[in-house]
């Protein structure tokens, strides 16, 4: 019996290490900004596989274009404030474990064309094999990847904008074949205290097929957490990423661009930009009001924490990420009917998200629930701000129900 018992658990265990390997990803990271994946979703389907026309010789540059490398040397490049180092042979510059490269020039809104190659060699898996990336301002990140046959989470896989979103479909070549991305880039515009106006923007061609077109990005890229724009000058360097792979780049050209105008296709991001001003003042404006004479009041709440907050042992995003993250869901609330979707999507309370109190009780709950609870009206939404003694677990969008 127990030889049996121990077979069957070897079975189970074999069988969920299978799944893992087939599903890489994560179950734990924050919700992104729209609501329906997390970053890195191991359960997020997978672009279809377009395949590409063959690959052919270096694309020639525009006039216009701003050679950044021609496979003679590595002159507009450098490694932090030191000369790049990267390995320059047979007209194509290979990552060799010295780190990141990035631009002597700075550049704002552009058209860049760069060619890659993953190791013609396959060794690893997911993001072990062929890793590298195109970083805008040093923190916009363009995924590099062999995705060729080999199975990541959805927003890490070639030509997705990392931990954000993936794109149309995977336009891969094999191994060692070289490869193209056809980039434009619209830099973030910020006002002039330092608030964010209009996300970034993004339209790619990988090998030829339409990747992304006019995608907005939640802010800088991360690693299993969520994005965020901090203020920044209006151009940059772009960095070339060492992850530890030999990739190959040749024939790296840009065009610098003046793109004006508003965006063709509509971002959640700005909507949470003018969210965040509203947010703010309700706070001040509710926290201004006379409290409600009712006696007693039912509330519903959405809890946004951080790592570090008070029994809070399973998040894992920073405070001002959780910060973020309210006035992107706060912008929600203000247009959503249903509630309840927007508790069980994020919130991290444990209970059941629903409170009744009077003013005798209030003292019990966190003190922030009846500061602002017993200033709303029935319909009413307000915002309690962390706070470490009136709201120590984070972030509370309330809405007053009864």
């Amino acid at each position: 019996m127990k030889r049996t018992i121990s077979s069957a658990l070897v079975s189970i265990l074999a069988a969920a290490q299978a799944v893992a390997q087939s599903s890489p990803g994560y179950t734990d990271t924050p919700m992104l900004p729209d609501g329906k994946w997390r970053v890195h979703d191991a359960t997020r389907p997978h672009p279809p596989i377009v395949e590409p026309g063959p690959a052919s010789g270096p694309a020639p540059a525009p006039k216009d274009a701003i050679l950044l490398f021609d496979g003679s040397g590595l002159t507009e490049w450098r490694s932090n404030d030191n000369e790049a180092k990267w390995a320059v042979a047979d007209g194509c510059m290979t990552v060799n474990g010295t780190g990141d490269i990035r631009t002597t020039r700075e550049f704002g809104d552009c058209q860049l064309h760069i060619e890659w190659a993953s190791p013609a060699k396959v060794e690893g898996e997911s993001q072990g094999r062929g890793n590298s990336g195109v970083f805008f301002f040093e923190r916009y990140e363009v995924q590099i990847l062999d995705s060729f046959e080999n199975v990541t989470y959805a927003d890490g896989q070639a030509g997705s904008l990392y931990g954000q979103n993936p794109p149309l479909v995977n336009a891969c070549r094999k191994p060692g074949e070289w490869q193209t991305y056809d980039i434009v880039f619209r830099a973030p515009r910020f006002g002039p205290e330092g608030g964010l106006q209009q996300p970034a923007r993004v339209t790619l061609f990988h090998n030829g097929v339409l990747a992304h077109l006019d995608r907005p990005m939640w802010g800088a890229t991360a690693h299993r957490s969520l994005p965020a724009y901090k203020a920044h000058a209006p151009k940059g360097p772009i960095k070339l990423q060492d992850h530890g792979n030999p990739v190959r780049f040749r024939n790296v050209w840009i065009r610098e661009l003046e793109l004006s105008g508003t965006p063709a296709v509509p971002s959640a991001t700005p909507v949470a930009v003018e969210a965040k001003k509203t947010m703010d003042q309700t706070i001040a404006e509710l926290m201004a009001k006379p409290e409600v004479a009712d006696d007693s009041i039912t509330v519903q709440h959405v809890l946004i924490s951080f790592q570090g907050a008070p029994r809070m042992t399973n998040v894992t995003r920073s405070k001002d990420e959780a910060k973020e993250l309210t006035e992107r869901v706060w912008a929600k609330a203000l247009t959503a009917s249903d509630f309840k979707g927007l508790m069980a999507a994020y919130s991290n309370d444990t209970g059941p998200g629903e409170y009744p109190m009077t003013k005798a009780t209030r003292s019990q709950m966190v003190k922030a629930f009846g500061d602002v609870g017993f200033r709303l009206k029935v319909g009413e939404m307000g915002v309690a701000p962390w706070d470490a003694s009136a709201s120590p677990f984070g972030w509370h969008i309330i809405k007053r129900i009864k």
